[in-house]
């Protein structure tokens, strides 16, 4: 899971992040608002962890613009405040937040909350699963894929995609988000070795407009896998 963190106590920050990143999240920080925001518009994250206490109107303009955005949805947002007053929590709830948390909880509360927020929003493989997305049926077992009595094979990175990508159908994924998830971030973004990988899932799978998808590139930010109807 890709997570963001806005705020402006640090060491509060760092408690956070290493929470997370103990979780294998994938977390990046911002101190104001309005630069998440402007991330945003070349980024892709599933999850929202924002400091309640950093001041100004723009920590609960965020909060409403991203659940304002069609595309933006899918993202959690919660919100960690000292003042844990029910007309606090209230004002954030309103404002678009979907869970406040007080600062002065125990890390181990801190931690198994994360840990729900990321069963529920998870983009991670479960080893010896088998995931089914419309007449596909993946199977981790072999790192096989089932289309009707079609049997294919695909390299590990090559699954790792393909789920990434049928798990978030119509969503269009960062350069940088897919580099994370999908490698770890140890390759660029930017590195043809991303653009190889979804050539060949295209190709394999047949992810064709013909055949009910399409596997595209978006111009500047990444790529999306859309659903034909």
């Amino acid at each position: 899971m890709r997570v963001a963190v806005i705020g402006s106590d640090q060491k509060w920050i760092e408690r956070v992040i290493e929470i997370c990143r103990s979780l294998s999240h994938a977390c990046h920080s911002f101190n104001r608002a309005d630069r998440f925001r402007s991330r945003l518009r070349s980024e892709s994250f599933d999850f929202l962890i924002i400091d309640l206490d950093c001041g100004g109107a723009s920590v609960h303009e965020i909060c409403g613009w991203i659940k304002s955005r069609g595309d933006l949805r899918h993202m959690l947002v919660v919100g960690f405040t000292y003042a844990v007053s029910d007309d606090e929590i209230a004002k954030a709830l309103n404002a678009g937040v979907d869970d406040v948390i007080g600062k002065s909880v125990s890390s181990s509360f801190l931690n198994a909350k994360l840990q729900a927020v990321g069963r529920r929003n998870s983009n991670s493989i479960v080893r010896g699963e088998k995931y089914v997305f419309g007449r596909f049926v993946f199977s981790e077992i072999g790192l096989s894929v089932f289309d009707g009595k079609i049997h294919i094979f695909l390299r590990r990175k090559e699954f790792d995609l393909a789920i990434l990508l049928f798990k978030n159908i119509n969503r269009g994924l960062s350069r940088g988000y897919i580099s994370e998830i999908v490698w770890g971030g140890e390759i660029n973004p930017n590195s043809r070795t991303l653009d190889t990988h979804v050539s060949f899932v295209r190709r394999k799978l047949s992810l064709t407009s013909s055949r009910g998808y399409s596997l595209r590139s978006l111009y500047g930010y990444g790529y999306v896998l859309e659903e034909i109807f």
